[in-house]
């Protein structure tokens, strides 16, 4: 998470960078390319993995008028950058946008922020209550018989009472 500046920079030339970043207690692999033949200017990070958790890196240029952002998660350990470059799994930025930040400078900068990816966790619903047909609202008999339908599941086979938090047993 910081400022990356290029010094001397042009659209019209070549330009090749590989940049270690730490972050998050982290190891990254920046891989910047410069490509004048396709007009595109190419981003790829990667995760020196040493544990399973993934990232995403996002790439932000804004100058006083604009602001301009693209985020894609981090890739894994990559054995071929060139074949990377090649994918479209990477952060691509067309050299109409790129040349409004290049100051008068011939400088190039923006910021690279690396965020962890949290795992989310899907939960099912323990009862799903439809209507009849869509678009009809259930009365309140249909709500009420589902729901004794809930309390039900939640007696005690023994003795039949409802069992309550914590459920506790007979």
């Amino acid at each position: 998470n910081g400022n990356v500046t290029f010094t001397d920079f042009s659209v019209d030339e070549p330009y090749y960078s590989v940049k270690l970043i730490s972050s998050l207690g982290c190891l990254f692999w920046m891989y910047t390319k410069n490509d004048p033949t396709k007009g595109m200017y190419k981003v790829v990070v990667i995760h020196i993995a040493l544990d399973k958790r993934e990232f995403a890196s996002q790439i932000e240029f804004i100058t006083e008028d604009i602001k301009y952002l693209q985020k894609i998660k981090v890739l894994g350990q990559v054995v071929d950058i060139d074949e990377t470059f090649s994918s479209g799994n990477i952060i691509i930025i067309p050299f109409e946008t790129l040349v409004h930040f290049i100051d008068d400078e011939k400088q190039l900068m923006y910021k690279i922020n690396i965020s962890e990816i949290t795992p989310t966790i899907e939960s099912k619903p323990i009862l799903e209550i439809e209507s009849p047909e869509e678009g009809d609202k259930m009365s309140h008999f249909e709500i009420y018989t589902a729901l004794k339908l809930v309390v039900k599941s939640l007696e005690c086979p023994v003795c039949l009472g409802t069992l309550t938090p914590p459920l506790a047993v007979c």
